[in-house]
C-alpha cells in the first residue's frame, strides 16, 4: 500500500513538474512608449519696428512622446533543445492599442497595430514542457512592424528580456521591450535629395500569462 501511494505521489509531483509551459500561446496586457523626434518648419511671427507683422519659417526640432496601451496574443515554441532547461526558439507577437500624445506636436490619439517577432533563447521555466523549474529568464532578438492608424508603416530592430514565473494551472512573466535602433523617416527634396524629417523608437513593459 505504501509503494502505491509513493508512486503516486512520484507520478503527480511529475506531471506539475511538466506543466513549467502550460501552452505556447499567452495573452499580453502592457504599456509602454512611442517616442518621435524630428525637425519640421515653424511659423515664427516677428513685429517690426515699422508696426507691420513678419510672419517667417525656421526649421525646429519637433519631439513627442506618446503613451501607450496594448493587449495581444503571442506564441513561443522551443525549436531547439540544449537541454530540458535551455533552449532557442521563437516568440511571434500580434498586439494592438491606444497611444495618446503628451503635447500638441502630435495627434492626441491614435491606434497602433504593433507584430515585434523574436529568436529567443530560453533557460527554466517556459523553455520547454519538461522543465522543472519554477523560475525562467528569456531573451530574445529580433524586427519590429509597426502601424499608426491612419496608416504611417514603421518597422526597426528590436530587443526583449523576459521573467517568467511557471505555475501550476498557468505560466506569468514580464517583459520588456524596445527599439535600440530608432526607424528614420525622409523628405525628398529634388535639390537635396534625402533629408531626415523624424525618427520613431517603441519601448513596452508587458504582463503576459499562457491559457
Amino acid at each position: 500500500m505504501t509503494k502505491f501511494l509513493l508512486t503516486g505521489l512520484l507520478l503527480a509531483g511529475s506531471s506539475v513538474a511538466a506543466q513549467a509551459q502550460i501552452s505556447n500561446f499567452s495573452w499580453l496586457i502592457g504599456g509602454g512608449a512611442v517616442m518621435t523626434r524630428g525637425t519640421a518648419p515653424v511659423r515664427v511671427e516677428q513685429l517690426l519696428d515699422s508696426g507691420i507683422q513678419n510672419e517667417t519659417y525656421e526649421v525646429r526640432s519637433v519631439n513627442s512622446d506618446a503613451l501607450l496601451l496594448t493587449f495581444g496574443l503571442s506564441y513561443s515554441a522551443p525549436l531547439y533543445q540544449f537541454s530540458d532547461e535551455q533552449a532557442l526558439g521563437i516568440c511571434l507577437n500580434a498586439t494592438g492599442g491606444i497611444q495618446g500624445a503628451t503635447n500638441d506636436q502630435q495627434d492626441n490619439q491614435r491606434l497602433l497595430a504593433d507584430f515585434p517577432q523574436y529568436a529567443t533563447y530560453r533557460y527554466g521555466a517556459k523553455s520547454s514542457k519538461h522543465s522543472k523549474s519554477t523560475f525562467g529568464l528569456g531573451l530574445g532578438a529580433g524586427y519590429r512592424f509597426g502601424y499608426t492608424l491612419p496608416m504611417i508603416p514603421y518597422s526597426a530592430p528590436s530587443v526583449m528580456a523576459e521573467v517568467v514565473y511557471g505555475g501550476r494551472k498557468t505560466d506569468w512573466y514580464l517583459r520588456l521591450s524596445t527599439d535600440p535602433v530608432a526607424r528614420q523617416f525622409y523628405n525628398e527634396f529634388s535639390s537635396e535629395g534625402k533629408v531626415k524629417s523624424f525618427s520613431v523608437r517603441e519601448t513596452q513593459l508587458q504582463l503576459g500569462y499562457t491559457f
